[in-house]
């Protein structure tokens, strides 16, 4: 008996899903290629179709890609791919979530402590200087600088601890 192969929409899926993966790789940032691709022929082939101007020569570069990633083990690409954004979904949840406690902090300088416990973040002599300079800042430009101040000091202890509540305010 002669063996079951895909149809031909099937195979004209995995195909298009193929060509998806090799815009998706050309897409990154050439410092995350490497991470994400084992494979150095395709990675390099990856790198040459960043650095291409020129959209038909792109369009060829990317046909080659896919037809190098028949070879390869694709579902260990998608993986790394898959786990590279879901740290981009995590920093970009704490970066809001600093944004945010920032906010509360400048509007509401008596609530500080309490703000800081209910978030889990470790205070330091250093931003309760910040915000004091803050309060007493009488121009714009003062303040600005320290709100940002108050803000890189909050991403920086929420990034080594990151709060409790960090996963109610997901996408």
């Amino acid at each position: 008996m002669a063996t079951e192969r895909p149809s031909k929409s099937a195979q004209k899926r995995a195909a298009q899903a193929i060509r998806a993966l090799a815009d998706e790789l050309v897409s990154l940032k050439p410092a995350l290629v490497g991470k994400v691709v084992a494979d150095e022929d395709v990675a390099s082939a990856v790198r040459e179709a960043q650095a291409i101007n020129s959209h038909g020569a792109l369009r060829r570069q990317k046909q080659y890609i896919a037809r190098r990633l028949r070879d390869v083990d694709v579902d260990a690409i998608r993986d790394a791919l898959n786990a590279l954004q879901a740290d981009d979904k995590q920093d970009k949840r704490l970066f809001r979530a600093a944004e945010q406690l920032r906010d509360a902090l400048l509007s509401e300088p008596a609530q500080t402590q309490s703000l800081l416990d209910a978030a889990g973040v470790s205070t330091s002599e250093e931003l309760h200087d910040t915000l004091r300079r803050y309060a007493s800042a009488s121009d714009t430009r003062t303040r600005k600088q320290a709100a940002r101040s108050v803000f890189r000091q909050l991403y920086a202890a929420m990034s080594a601890t990151p709060p409790l509540d960090l996963k109610t305010n997901q996408d």
